[in-house]
């Protein structure tokens, strides 16, 4: 890969920025289109900025999706040497605002976006821990989310919220977007005088749509997956003059393992059920780092 880029912007008003970038790029196995993007900011004052921005995308396989296959306990992962090319089209809007007062400080941020991709490379299903890299098609994803940083003395937490449609291309007779809700609440609340902060991690994923092969890799079929919660929780502890530092901590809490998974009619194809490897459960580990010199 041999890239050459460039931007340039400018301040129309006190409130106003405009940049535009160009991007072209020599790919030895792919033929890279010229790629540009343009970004306007508007500073509407007390503390609130709106971002919009499009951009148009190509991406070349990586040599993990070309040709690494990976084998463990509960995974085995195969390239494609066969893949092709991505090319996208991408849409931006960020609203944020920010807010101190004393010792609380919150920061708020609203984003929505639209994602076309044609030859959208994608790992596919293809048994209960098999998968392959391939190309879907044409793929598209839609949506918006909201976030909120909060801090007040030694508690901090970090709320968000997202809800995407995704269209994965492989029934084309049904141009729908499946939509999909996550949920991530990461509360902190730290003892300065114990120098011990304690972090507990929630993330909650929605149903959400996959692409599915047969046995034979014959046909590509939409499967969905059900939603599941995972959980995590540590304690970080400082030691003495600051050069010991441990934290233990559990991950996957409720010990989620696996998630079933509908395959929907595709064609000919009939609806299965099956599932879906998520994790090996509920694990426990522990780190010691000292700081021989500071």
């Amino acid at each position: 890969d041999i890239a050459l880029f460039g931007s340039a912007e400018k301040q129309f008003t006190s409130f106003l920025l405009m940049r535009a970038g160009l991007r072209y790029a020599y790919n030895s196995a792919f033929e890279a289109p010229l790629l540009y993007s343009l970004q306007t900011k508007l500073n509407l004052g007390k503390s609130q900025i709106f971002k919009i921005a499009y951009g148009r995308g190509f991406r070349a396989p990586s040599l993990k999706e070309l040709y690494l296959d990976f084998s463990d306990s509960r995974h085995e992962v195969f390239g494609n040497s066969s893949l092709t090319s991505e090319s996208s089209h991408s849409f931006t809007g960020t609203y944020t605002k920010y807010a101190k007062r004393g010792s609380f400080e919150s920061s708020t941020s609203v984003d929505v976006f639209y994602n076309a991709i044609s030859n959208k490379i994608e790992l596919i299903v293809t048994g209960p821990i098999q998968a392959q890299y391939g190309n879907i098609g044409i793929y598209k994803s839609v949506g918006g989310g909201v976030s909120q940083n909060i801090s007040y003395d030694n508690f901090k937490v970090n709320l968000s919220f997202n809800y995407t449609g995704i269209y994965n291309g492989v029934d084309v007779s049904k141009n729908d977007f499946f939509f999909s809700p996550q949920l991530a609440i990461n509360p902190r609340y730290s003892w300065s005088n114990m120098q011990t902060t304690f972090s507990l991690f929630v993330n909650h994923f929605g149903a959400v749509s996959r692409v599915f092969s047969d046995e034979d890799n014959s046909n590509l079929n939409i499967q969905e997956q059900d939603a599941y919660t995972m959980i995590d929780g540590t304690i970080h502890k400082i030691w003495g003059g600051k050069r010991l530092k441990t934290t233990i901590g559990v991950r996957n809490i409720l010990s989620v393992v696996n998630v079933n998974a509908n395959t929907t009619s595709v064609g000919a194809h009939t609806p299965s059920t099956s599932f879906i490897s998520i994790s090996p459960g509920r694990t426990y580990f522990m780190t010691i780092r000292y700081e021989l010199f500071k």
